[in-house]
Parts: C-alpha cells; sequence; structure tokens
C-alpha cells in the first residue's frame, strides 16, 4: 500500500508529489483481481515467488538495522517487479490507464486531505441527521 509511505515523506520530509510518477502494487492487483491484493499472495500469484511477511518473521523487530535493510531491499526489489509485470502485459491497458488517470491521482487527493485536514459544515449534517430519523422513524 503506498499512500502510507507517500503521507510519511510528505509529512517528515516534505516530499512533493506532484511531479512524481508513482504506481501503487497494491490498486494494480486489485484492479486484476479484487479478492487477491496481498503483497504475499500477488508475488505468489503473478510472479510464483513465495514471501515471509514481516508479522511471520519472529526475529524480524529484533533484526539488526542491516538485516531490516536487507529485507527492506529484498522488498523493494519485488514490488519493482511486481510494477513491471502489470505494466509489461499482466494487465490490461485500459485498467492500467484507469489507475494512472483515476486511482493515483485520487489517492493524492485522498492524501492531501489527510494531511491538510478538511472542513464539514456541521450544522447541516446535523439537520441531515434530523431528516433522516424523521424519516426513518426513529
Amino acid at each position: 500500500d503506498l499512500k502510507p509511505l507517500l503521507s510519511f515523506l510528505k509529512a517528515k520530509y516534505q516530499v512533493s508529489l506532484e511531479n512524481i510518477r508513482i504506481q501503487d502494487t497494491q490498486i494494480l492487483a486489485f484492479l486484476k483481481n479484487p479478492e487477491k491484493v496481498g503483497f504475499d499472495e500477488v508475488l505468489k500469484q503473478y510472479l510464483k515467488e513465495e514471501w515471509i511477511p514481516h508479522e511471520k518473521i519472529k526475529d524480524f523487530k529484533t533484526k539488526s538495522k542491516a538485516g531490516k535493510l536487507e529485507q527492506l531491499d529484498m522488498e523493494l526489489n519485488a514490488l519493482k517487479r511486481l510494477c513491471e509485470y502489470f505494466e509489461k502485459g499482466g494487465l490490461e491497458e485500459g485498467l492500467l490507464a484507469l489507475a494512472r488517470e483515476v486511482e493515483t491521482p485520487f489517492m493524492k487527493v485522498l492524501m492531501g486531505m489527510e494531511f491538510q485536514g478538511f472542513k464539514i459544515d456541521a450544522p447541516y449534517f446535523k439537520r441531515l441527521e434530523q431528516e433522516f430519523k424523521n424519516e426513518l422513524h426513529v
């Protein structure tokens, strides 16, 4: 899932996302098959690779910094291979266009809303709540 990483980069390092070409393998996997989106599932199904998630590695939290960096390096390489798989025929061009033109820009908007916050019209929603209660006889 790319959004948490990008949110972190934006919050901690003020990285602008405007001119960065990004692709979220979880979104691509969802577009190909909505029932299989987990990183290990997707790697196994499309790249025929077995993967051990962090949660199942007993010593991940106690691993040395070098060990964690090695694990993260392997994950980044796997993500790169997944992206290449989807972009080079593993996903229909129409679905790639959907990810590129709709899903990714929408993710950036959601991140901006989470980062900046947004204002809602509380009195309006109170009135709407009352209307629904009246309609539903609650």
